[in-house]
């Protein structure tokens, strides 16, 4: 007789194809076991929680489900996962403790984290992000105002991506001994490699004092899909989300997306240079305008100027902090 718990079921559920993560809560919500779901569950109660899923997609997770009926991979899944648990990777489930409850409230949250490191005990999170091409003035704002941020407590998350992203965590990191831990990374490929290769003593620093954070299996290469996809963790892991620098579409412009689908505050560093590339997506976002796709859209959540008068870095953490003490305390 099948084992009915474990994680090997939400894995396989979760690669079922055409189960994005709001169906997976959906499908959760009602049958509230994935084994359930994989073995039991009779098609006529399948497509009854599917009614409003595009017919395609419907199809596609019906046929899944029985071809995984068909051919079981608890094997297959059983390696990995004692292959990451080898590596000292955690997987979280979105219905434990352990879940970050301000990414838990978002409607595609990830049904499963893969962790490297130490979760932080309390997620007051605010995210910086930025292009991958910074001027020195970004660099040294990115820098700065994490090392800040997270001397005051709060974790500080990004992407371990090249630019603004690297020095986001190296600031954090520079805070030393801050309890909750003071930086995360959002990676979009699996835990067991490292993206971008030359951020590989970053990712151990980083896994060593925070945490690696991903919501693929460990092997998983890393892609334009899921590099888009990881942005709304980013957002939905924090309460807020800082954009230093940032052309007109990009990465970053992503997140912004996100963070304004999810009701994050978003702020905006002032540029020293409204002349340079880097600066042209924030002149958008001082409008409240978001590039997405090939249409501007208007945000409607809060977005905010960081003061930058007095060349402080404390100063510009204490009024980011003031606007989101009040939503930044989930446990």
């Amino acid at each position: 007789m099948k084992q009915r718990t474990g994680t090997i079921y939400w894995e396989a559920l979760n690669e079922i194809k055409g189960i994005t993560p709001s169906i997976f809560r959906k499908l959760l919500n009602i049958f509230e076991d994935p084994y359930f779901i994989l073995y039991e569950a009779k098609e006529h109660e399948l497509l009854e929680v599917l009614n409003g899923v595009r017919n395609h997609s419907k199809m596609n997770i019906i046929g899944g489900i029985g071809e995984y009926r068909r051919s079981p991979k608890e094997d297959f899944l059983d390696r990995r996962l004692s292959m990451a648990k080898d590596m000292g990777i955690e997987v979280v489930k979105i219905n434990t403790k352990k879940y970050p409850e301000n990414l838990r409230e978002i409607n595609d949250a990830p049904p499963l984290l893969y962790v490297l490191g130490r979760i932080p005990q309390t997620w007051k999170a605010i995210a910086v992000v930025g292009t991958r091409n910074p001027t020195e003035y970004g660099r040294e704002f990115a820098e700065g105002i994490s090392r800040e941020i997270a001397r005051r407590g709060w974790v500080i998350v990004s992407g371990l991506a090249r630019g603004i992203d690297t020095f986001a965590h190296k600031g954090a990191l520079e805070a030393g001994g801050v309890k909750p831990r003071p930086t995360v990374a959002v990676v979009a490929n699996g835990l067991g490699k490292v993206y971008p290769p030359e951020n590989a003593e970053l990712f151990r620093e980083i896994s060593s004092k925070g945490a690696v954070i991903s919501e693929h299996p460990i092997r998983t290469d890393v892609s334009a899909a899921n590099l888009v996809r990881r942005n709304r963790i980013t957002s939905g892991i924090s309460v807020g989300i800082i954009v230093v620098e940032t052309g007109k579409r990009g990465g970053t412009t992503h997140t912004i997306h996100y963070a304004d689908i999810q009701k994050r505050k978003i702020f905006y560093a002032k540029p020293k240079d409204r002349s340079v590339e880097q600066a042209e997506g924030i002149s958008i976002l001082r409008d409240k305008k978001v590039s997405h796709g090939n249409k501007m859209h208007k945000i409607s959540t809060d977005v905010y100027e960081i003061p930058v008068s007095d060349g402080l870095f404390g100063s510009y953490a204490d009024f980011v902090i003031s606007k989101c003490a009040d939503k930044g305390t989930s446990k």
